[in-house]
């Protein structure tokens, strides 16, 4: 009778953490990020004869997932004193709300990093390789300290529209195309690094009071709300 009461507690517990985690890598938030990879692989594979690579095409999809659940939960674990103070942030940081905590998080997106990079490295030729490293370090850079990107006005900015924009589009190009590069494809990265900067800095207005309470010096926090708006 007791093992029979413990297993649905166990299976409740286990359900509530489950979901705790889907919350922290916040996949609602990252779903367009995805397109722009899958956006790059299918240009790629376009200029490929007679693709038929659908194994290359899961391996793209799995490994920019877990790229970008790495990069929203490590920025989960260290906006901590930001999003306590936006209702809508608390709602998707399960570490500001006191369900996760920070060691929690760090070691979990930390394992999302590791199994994206086995993915990646397992099969991928060396281009494709060196950009999605590049990702991984970003994602971690960009949020966790001492060097904390996201702290950092203008390299903020900058560093998400390679990261976020044009990086992810030509990971998976290259993925692709097999490492091969074309000037269509350099133009269309260049105008989504434009794109990926433009919703930094909206992102980054909508947060603007909260980076100023919890000290977070942002592009929009250096420049003030009316020259940001300008820019934008």
């Amino acid at each position: 009778m007791h093992a029979a009461r413990l297993l649905p507690h166990a299976a409740s517990v286990t359900s509530k953490k489950l979901g705790c985690y889907y919350r922290g890598v916040r996949v609602g938030d990252w779903v367009g990020y995805l397109s722009i990879s899958v956006l790059g692989y299918c240009l790629g594979a376009s200029a490929v004869p007679d693709w038929t690579n659908y194994l290359g095409f899961l391996q793209l999809v799995v490994s920019s997932s877990l790229f970008l659940a790495f990069a929203f939960l490590m920025n989960n674990c260290y906006d901590v004193r930001a999003d306590v103070n936006q209702f809508e942030k608390l709602a998707k940081n399960p570490i500001a709300s006191g369900r996760m905590s920070q060691e929690e998080g760090i070691v979990l997106s930390v394992g999302l990093a590791a199994v994206g990079l086995l993915v990646s490295l397992s099969s991928m030729d060396l281009l494709s390789k060196l950009v999605y490293v590049s990702l991984i370090i970003w994602g971690g850079t960009y949020s966790a300290p001492p060097v904390r990107l996201k702290g950092m006005p203008v390299v903020d900015v900058i560093s998400h529209g390679l990261a976020l924009g044009s990086g992810l589009f030509l990971y998976g190009f290259l993925v692709a195309s097999g490492g091969s590069m074309t000037i269509q494809a350099g133009l269309v990265a260049a105008s989504l690094f434009l794109y990926s900067m433009i919703f930094e800095l909206r992102n980054h207005l909508s947060d603007l009071e909260a980076d100023l309470i919890s000290g977070t010096k942002t592009t929009v926090c250096w420049l003030g709300r009316r020259r940001s708006e300008q820019i934008l």
